[in-house]
């Protein structure tokens, strides 16, 4: 993610439903919200593509094609080392 999310160094929180539904809907610890906060997808199971820079307004998130950007580089999926790597392979 630190590829698309680049220039101000932002990174989402990505989580699984179920501990989404434990961020939001249940009453977890102080330390247990930092565990899930810290949670670390592995690229390999994530999908990317881009979208109209124009989607907050338009509300639509169909895929868009900008030729004038570098591709992402995909070389370092499945080489990848997570702090918090709980996913099987």
């Amino acid at each position: 993610m630190k590829q698309i999310h680049n220039s101000k160094r932002r990174m989402p929180a990505i989580l699984t439903e179920d501990l989404a539904w434990e961020w939001l809907m249940e009453e977890p610890s102080q330390g247990r919200l930092t565990e899930i906060a810290m949670t670390q997808v592995p690229s390999r199971m994530l999908e990317a593509c881009t979208i109209s820079s124009e989607y907050r307004t338009s509300g639509e998130t169909a895929p868009q094609e900008y030729p004038e950007l570098p591709a992402i580089d995909q070389t370092f999926v499945d080489q990848e080392i997570l702090d918090f790597d709980h996913w099987a392979a």
